[in-house]
């Protein structure tokens, strides 16, 4: 077995015993004490649901875990749910066909747990008794146990922390190949680019004598690459979850009722009715974005966002005419960047079923895995397919052994990568030497880290009750759909100046204020 595969051999705690009886439903059974050695003197088998995650290998076959059933005597039993999981989570609940546990972030959202704590079991007793590594996270970082602690005082779910992970979550990219054919320098405000996409309509900047350039594009209002990122230029900037959730002053705020918005509106009606925007951004999916950004005879694209460049290009050789446009200076001097919290981890990422035979042992072998010198090789995979560890102890990323599979791809197939409920603490990471593709967007993402951490964030992993999740949830749905609508209309007919007021009024008629003080409140629990 690999040799930095070492788990903790021995988790030695007190025998006392809890005492019979019964306490009121809001309590938690108190965790009996027992041992738990490793490996188990008898075989232990546990069933284990994994979701969503259509480029993994079945976790049964994993390396990682082979090597962690021969050191613990615990054999999982996987089951992997890749497609329909919204229609299967729902079932297995109402059906009380629950596994022993439910392994790995992404499966669940917090009004999941709010809604289905009863088939859960609370994790705090356990984690005191059994889990030194967490305990240790939770004292380290103390955000990370608010996180996970539900609006019920309970913890039903561990977190995640990954490895390497950028402080924002897109960039936006510009062709210099074409602002050096047209003798433009970078934009740095909003005018400037304005100047700059006018330049990349007329100028043929591609060379093909054709009209055929798209100066900017984007995902509509998608949180991830859409036009959202421009808003930071008039002060507006939220998360990158989309809520469209902001905070100024300690004050949560809705985006999309900001008096600020009018001014981002106006200059995208600008953009778009000069035809320096595709016309298709609101109506196309992505993949028809992808293929004009990517289009193989020619460049057609000037400007627009992504994870990186060469996400973006998808061709090496087409990245190195882009670079990374800074945040832009607006009209008033606001140059904001969105923060993504998000990016670093989640706050669900591990639960355990109230059936579970063996809680005492399931949580002491899940707290290995928040020891980073063995959660580095759940993400990555083991050491020697795919990690090396030096003489001076740090961390290289070993490329792909197969010549058919990127470097990410590899890793995927040898590791649980995002889905990982590890914790890799800001101090392990200096031991990572990055390679290639993690390097590239942590360094595009000093460029825009600055303008982040001058943003106000609404906390990525707030509680509520069930009934304040249900209420909100609703309040969201309808207001979140109203409000894109709009705004996809007025960029493109500009008339946001004469709809505003009956605009807001609809957004008063489905909630608003009744969402800013559900948000308001949670927000100021969690800076308590």
């Amino acid at each position: 077995m690999r040799k930095a595969l070492v788990l903790l051999l021995v988790v030695v705690l007190g025998c006392s015993l809890f005492a019979a009886g019964t306490k009121e439903a809001s309590q938690a059974q108190a965790a009996p004490k027992k041992v738990v050695t490793f490996p188990l003197a008898e075989p232990l088998t546990l069933d284990f649901i994994i979701a969503g995650i259509a480029n993994l290998k079945d976790p049964n076959g994993l390396e990682f875990f082979k090597a962690m059933e021969a050191k613990t005597n615990v054999h999982i039993n996987w089951e992997m749910i890749n497609t329909g999981w919204t229609e299967k989570k729902s079932l297995i609940f109402a059906n009380n066909e629950l596994p022993d546990a439910f392994f790995g972030a992404k499966a669940f959202t917090n009004t999941d747990i709010a809604n289905n704590s009863t088939f859960l079991e609370p994790l705090e007793d356990y984690i005191a008794a059994y889990c030194p590594n967490i305990q240790k996270m939770f004292t380290d970082y103390p955000e990370y146990r608010k996180y996970v602690t539900s609006a019920d005082g309970h913890i039903y779910t561990l977190p995640q922390r990954m490895p390497l992970r950028p402080e924002t979550r897109n960039l936006q990219y510009i062709n210099k190949a074409w602002l050096d054919k047209l003798g433009l320098a970078v934009p740095q405000t909003t005018e400037e680019f304005y100047q700059v996409l006018k330049a990349f309509k007329t100028g043929d900047p591609n060379g093909n004598g054709k009209a055929d350039e798209i100066p900017f594009i984007f995902d509509e209002l998608k949180p991830a690459n859409g036009m959202i990122s421009i808003f930071g230029a008039f002060g507006l900037a939220e998360n990158t979850s989309g809520d469209w959730i902001m905070v100024e002053k300690g004050k949560v705020s809705y985006i999309f009722a900001d008096p600020r918005l009018k001014d981002v509106i106006k200059y995208m009606h600008k953009l778009y009715s000069e035809g320096l925007v595709d016309t298709e951004v609101f109506t196309q999916p992505v993949g028809q974005l992808n293929a004009k950004v990517r289009n193989p005879e020619v460049a057609l694209v000037g400007s627009g966002y992504n994870w990186t460049i060469e996400a973006a290009m998808n061709n090496a050789t087409r990245a190195k005419d882009y670079v990374a446009l800074p945040p832009l200076k607006g009209p008033n001097g606001d140059q904001l960047w969105r923060p993504s919290t998000i990016m670093t981890g989640d706050n669900i990422a591990f639960v355990l079923s109230k059936d579970n035979p063996a809680k005492e042992v399931t949580m002491a072998w899940i707290d290995q895995f928040y020891d980073p010198k063995l959660g580095i090789q759940l993400y990555f995979g083991p050491e020697g397919s795919c990690l090396e560890i030096g003489s001076d102890g740090r961390y290289t990323i070993l490329p792909s052994k197969d010549p058919k599979m990127t470097a990410d791809a590899w890793m995927w197939a040898n590791g649980l990568n995002d889905r990982s409920p590890i914790f890799i603490d800001e101090n392990f990471e200096k031991n990572i030497n990055w390679n290639s593709w993690v390097s590239e967007k942590l360094i595009y993402d000093k460029i825009y880290a600055p303008y982040a951490a001058k943003v106000e964030e609404y906390p990525p992993f707030m509680h509520y009750t069930k009934a304040e999740s249900d209420e909100m949830t609703m309040i969201h749905t309808e207001m979140n759909k109203f409000a894109t609508q709009k705004i996809a209309q007025w960029v493109v007919n500009g008339t946001i100046d004469a709809e505003w007021d009956t605009y807001r009024k609809q957004l008063d008629n489905i909630g608003l204020a009744r969402l800013i003080e559900i948000r308001q409140k949670a927000y100021d629990n969690f800076k308590k």
